[in-house]
């Protein structure tokens, strides 16, 4: 098989401070249905975190949320969810009850909820995965929070992401089924998803540049791959020519793959951009 050189470039995004992030939950026990479930096509997940537990956290003041991640405890390879979509919202609710409503099991009215994120995600590995918001979250320092997560991908396969939880009693409801989106009523669990709520402060790292290696050789239809440096992106540009590596030839995408039309012993210089 024809092979074509790829030299990657120097980034030269440079990041002035990290995101602050406030960590709750330290268990590491693991269970898959909440927040996304990947066994089935479609779930949803509701789950309450308190003010009483976010300050103790270490953010005590109103503001913007940015992201939010969740600890993945197994080791999930390039496993893709589809149409992945957030929800967040102020309650007072401390605790999920038994009735078949918002305070209890029913699934919640996200028209009531802000829209924070919609979109694919692709897990690898184990460790912290975070969630960059589209729209950010505004919490008051006087509320709890709830966070509805649903799954639209539709379809479903093997090697789904399991997450690390810390036991905290019916603080989470969820439902998952084959063959359409359920809005019916679901289970209750004390075990809930350790998670990091994220205030982005500043321009992301630069990625890192995977595949192929510095000066390598790649194959026709190879995949450039990247992955975050820090400070969590939302979305990056990628450039490829065989002169200089400035003509762009992706924009404003969320993925850390791309797949180019190369032509065979030619050499290609490429750069990746990340912003937030």
């Amino acid at each position: 098989m024809k092979k074509i050189l790829l030299i990657p470039l120097l980034l030269l995004i440079v990041a002035f401070a990290f995101g602050a992030e406030y960590t709750i939950g330290t268990g590491t026990g693991t269970q898959s249905y909440v927040p996304f479930y990947g066994l089935y096509g479609y779930s949803w997940s509701k789950t309450i975190y308190t003010k009483t537990e976010i300050n103790a956290a270490g953010l005590t003041t109103a503001g913007n949320i940015d992201a939010i991640a969740f600890y993945v405890g197994n080791t999930p390879v390039n496993y893709e969810m589809l149409d992945q979509r957030v929800y967040i919202r102020h309650t007072t609710l401390a605790t999920y009850g038994t009735a078949s409503d918002e305070t209890g099991i029913a699934y919640p009215n996200n028209a009531n909820f802000t829209y924070v994120f919609q979109g694919n995600l692709v897990y690898n590995g184990s460790g912290w995965f975070a969630i960059i918001f589209s729209n950010p979250f505004y919490w008051d320092n006087e509320n709890n929070i709830e966070i509805l997560c649903e799954n639209w991908d539709g379809a479903w396969v093997t090697g789904y992401p399991s997450f690390c939880y810390t036991t905290a009693s019916n603080t989470c409801v969820y439902k998952y089924q084959d063959g359409s989106f359920p809005t019916v009523s679901g289970t209750r669990s004390s075990n809930r998803p350790n998670i990091q709520l994220i205030k982005i402060d500043s321009a992301p790292n630069p990625a890192v540049l995977s595949w192929p290696l510095n000066n390598g050789f790649a194959f026709l239809n190879d995949k450039l791959q990247w992955k975050s440096g820090g400070n969590y992106p939302t979305g990056y540009d990628v450039y490829l020519d065989t002169v200089d590596g400035t003509t762009l030839v992706s924009d404003n995408q969320t993925g850390t793959t791309y797949t180019p039309a190369l032509e065979p012993g030619t050499t290609y210089y490429w750069k990746v951009i990340p912003y937030n």
